[in-house]
């Protein structure tokens, strides 16, 4: 179960750029959104990455420098490594 007080953030952090961006909400959001979802987490941070991924849809949208270091924080944490579950599928 993740609680968002478990997630530190970093004043020093850098600010995102548009290409790391990008790569986050494209490749590594989908996979944080699924298990933040399916692990228990609170609801807080439930309600965080599903905002993440509505308003990365707007073109015009840059999260706020604590938005982009909760977001590294959970790909770093959640969004790159391999899923535990193994689904098989028959056919």
């Amino acid at each position: 179960m993740r609680r968002v007080e478990d997630i530190d953030v970093d004043d020093a952090c850098e600010r995102m750029s548009e290409r790391e961006l990008d790569e986050v909400l494209t490749y590594h959001w989908p996979i944080v959104v699924r298990r933040v979802m399916a692990d228990g987490s609170d609801e807080w941070l439930k309600g965080f990455v599903r905002s993440i991924a509505r308003h990365g849809k707007r073109p015009s949208w840059t999260p706020t420098l604590k938005q982009e270091q909760i977001m590294r924080r959970l790909v770093s944490e959640l969004g790159t490594e391999p899923s535990k579950e193994i689904e098989l599928i028959e056919g």
